[in-house]
């Protein structure tokens, strides 16, 4: 049965947002609705390490992930076409899409296109993206349907933001992929040395780290164009910074696939397995380095990300993005109440004047900056 009955329809309708592309507001209430229930799940993204001769695990906390939420429907004319009485139950920009065939055209276009979207029921918020639609046409009336939105973040208060008086400063980000890069031509040249002639287990590893060496590498070329993004822009906002946040994660796991391939060696040359003991010998002492590189790696990038999650909390900036008509009297009443701050504004993002174009990204402390006393 739908979410709601026609006396809530207004109460408890679930409205999807367009945030980039057209914009445009769909609005589900009463029969249009999905049935119930609408689930909303959320998990924390963490691992787990436990060391040798340490009986309490180490653990590593990465940060909320919402999961993705599928619903179900039947959208049929006899429904969406009446008005009487009642409000549409279905409306695009708040005209009533009085059709089936209309309202799956319009919500198949968002998927299409891959919008940002932000769907609202109740109290509950999500951002993301419509990810799947799935039509099951009866007539060309009646169509039930699936809808699967994936989540990138609750509300907007959860946005990530990097103040520029953070910890992550430009030059910090900017010189990560090459300290990677740096450590990556270091484990490059553990893999030669492998193929030069020692065991044939140090032989296996070495083509193990060469796969894994190429993760590495397309990980910090991938860095190294969000860091772009980033430093070009002064600030990291949104999907940016939790990309920068994910890639950081998965070259902190590369580092520990590869500090565990080394220990299999040295695990290997213990046991004398895989060839000569001397042989073995010279494993062990080529790969206590280059598991030292590989820990490097993991920390290094365990506390880039520890840094820019913690600027992702930050409140000393919000982020303001202008569309068509707005200016920074505008921006000065949305964050402090009066328009009478729009100066400071200006002054603290380096601008001439009040006037502002769409797409144009303005940078809002919380406290009102102080304008230059007048001489």
């Amino acid at each position: 049965m739908p979410l709601s009955t026609d006396t809530d329809t207004q109460a408890s309708s679930l409205t999807i947002t367009e945030l980039t592309g057209d914009q445009r507001v769909v609005v589900l209430s009463g029969r249009a609705l999905p049935y119930k229930p609408f689930t909303l799940g959320g998990s924390q993204r963490m691992s787990m390490q436990w060391y040798i001769g340490n009986p309490n695990g180490v653990k590593q906390v990465y940060g909320a992930e919402e999961e993705e939420t599928t619903c179900n429907g039947w959208w049929k004319d006899i429904f969406l076409g009446e008005a009487v009485g009642h409000p549409p139950y279905a409306t695009l920009n708040g005209g009533q899409l009085g059709t089936a065939e209309h309202l799956v055209d319009v919500l198949d276009d968002i998927r299409r296109k891959g919008q940002d979207v932000k769907v609202t029921w109740f109290s509950r918020v999500r951002f993301g993206t419509l990810k799947k639609l799935v039509q099951k046409w009866h007539t060309t009336h009646d169509v039930e349907f699936e809808m699967t939105f994936a989540w990138d973040r609750i509300d907007e208060a959860s946005l990530p933001k990097i103040p520029l008086e953070s910890s992550v400063s430009s030059s910090d980000l900017a010189d990560a992929p090459n300290t990677f890069t740096s450590l990556g031509n270091q484990l490059q040249d553990a893999s030669a040395s492998f193929a030069n002639g020692f065991s044939p287990a140090a032989q296996v590893a070495a083509d193990d780290t060469d796969d894994m060496s190429a993760d590495l590498s397309d990980q910090i070329d991938e860095l190294a164009d969000a860091v772009t993004q980033v430093v070009g822009a002064a600030v990291a906002v949104g999907d940016t910074q939790s990309r920068i946040s994910g890639i950081y994660d998965g070259i902190k796991l590369t580092g520990d696939e590869l500090h565990d391939q080394y220990q299999n060696v040295v695990d290997g040359a213990r046991l004398d397995v895989g060839g000569p003991f001397g042989t073995t010998l010279a494993d062990r002492a080529v790969v206590r380095d280059q598991g030292d590189i590989a820990d490097q790696i993991a920390v290094t990038a365990a506390q880039g990300q520890r840094k820019i999650l913690s600027a992702m909390t930050s409140n000393n900036l919000r982020v303001f993005v202008a569309r068509q008509g707005d200016d920074l009297r505008r921006v000065s009443m949305t964050f402090y109440g009066t328009a009478d701050d729009w100066r400071g504004i200006m002054l603290y993002n380096a601008l001439s004047d009040e006037a502002l174009v769409a797409g144009q990204v303005v940078l809002v402390p919380v406290q009102p900056p102080q304008e230059p006393a007048s001489s």
